[in-house]
């Protein structure tokens, strides 16, 4: 009897030893987290806006040391789309939420992108038939 309550008193320790252990890798994966980039607000790369597309793939608005770009970001590559006006992405303060996210103009900025490159096709076929 005294064995069975021992090998259960051992069982019960390891559980809870194994809990710590779990509970520490989520708090440790938590902070660091939090002190090292994973806001988006570090360094000379601000990631402005994302908007995923499907499985994989991702447009996104950076800031890259006062540029503006909009990258195409799949698993295997990243493709700088366009650059676009600083102006339309202001500098943020530092005390805004969700990490400088300027989520409204996302959409606008890419219905622009949409318009100027069919606005640079018309303009292409127009001076082909020039010809």
């Amino acid at each position: 009897m005294l064995d069975q309550g021992a090998a259960i008193l051992s069982l019960i320790g390891v559980l809870v030893l194994f809990a710590a252990v779990l509970f520490l890798a989520w708090y440790c994966t938590k902070w660091l987290g939090m002190h090292y980039g994973a806001s988006g607000t570090g360094g000379k790369i601000q990631i402005l806006d994302r908007c995923i597309l499907g499985t994989d793939r991702t447009l996104v608005v950076a800031r890259i040391e006062g540029q503006v770009w909009l990258l195409g970001v799949t698993a295997q590559h990243i493709e700088k789309i366009d650059e676009l006006d600083p102006a339309l992405y202001p500098v943020a303060d530092g005390n805004s939420t969700a990490a400088g996210m300027n989520l409204g103009s996302f959409s606008e900025t890419l219905g622009r992108l949409m318009n100027r490159s069919t606005d640079t096709t018309e303009k292409k076929e127009a001076d082909n038939d020039e010809d």
